[in-house]
Parts: structure tokens; sequence; C-alpha cells
């Protein structure tokens, strides 16, 4: 008996959670028929980048994850989704949970 095709929302902190945390297991999920959107809810770049070179170089390395995130979605037969808000890197133990709350919702 086949299983009910669903829509499954997988939220992880940096884009590239998803596929090293469970990437077979989203795998297994599109493979079954489910439609798997990931979303992730920090930039998971920004602690990396000194003040200094943060403008320039910070929104290279934000586009470079995003694009490689996209791609890793797509190889597991997922959608990637980038919230409207990204909370800062290795900071989402300082935000509200209503507000990481309403940024998924």
């Amino acid at each position: 008996m086949r299983e009910r095709e669903s829509r499954v929302l997988v939220v992880v902190a940096h884009p590239d959670d998803a596929e090293l945390g469970m990437g077979g297991t989203v795998f297994h999920l599109t493979q079954a028929g489910h439609q798997v959107t990931i979303a992730a809810l920090a930039d998971g770049v920004s602690s990396r980048w000194a003040s200094s070179t943060r403008a320039k170089g910070l929104q290279e390395a934000l586009t470079a994850r995003w694009e490689a995130a996209e791609m890793a979605a797509r190889v597991l037969g997922a959608v990637f989704a980038k919230p409207a808000e990204l909370f800062q890197d290795q900071r989402m133990d300082a935000v509200p949970l209503l507000e990481v709350a309403r940024s998924v919702e």
C-alpha cells in the first residue's frame, strides 16, 4: 500500500543543515512522492566575517551559500525556500522564540 502523498517542511538553522543532517530522509520522502520544502532561518556565514571585510565579502559568501543550498535541494528532489527574514548566524539563541516562529509561518 502506498503512503499518502503530503507536503513536508524541513526547518533548519543553516542552509546546509538539511542536507548534512537529514539528506537521506529528504531524498527518501521526495522519491516517495512527497513535496519537500527546506527552509533555513539563519544566513550561515555572517559570524565568519570580520567587520572590516563584512560588506563586500559577506554578500558574496551569502550568495554562494544560498545558491549551493538551492542546488543541493534540487539534487534531493526538494525545493529550497529562502525566508523573508533571515537571522544572523550563531545568534538564534538571542532571538525570542516568537520571532522565530513567526518567520516560519
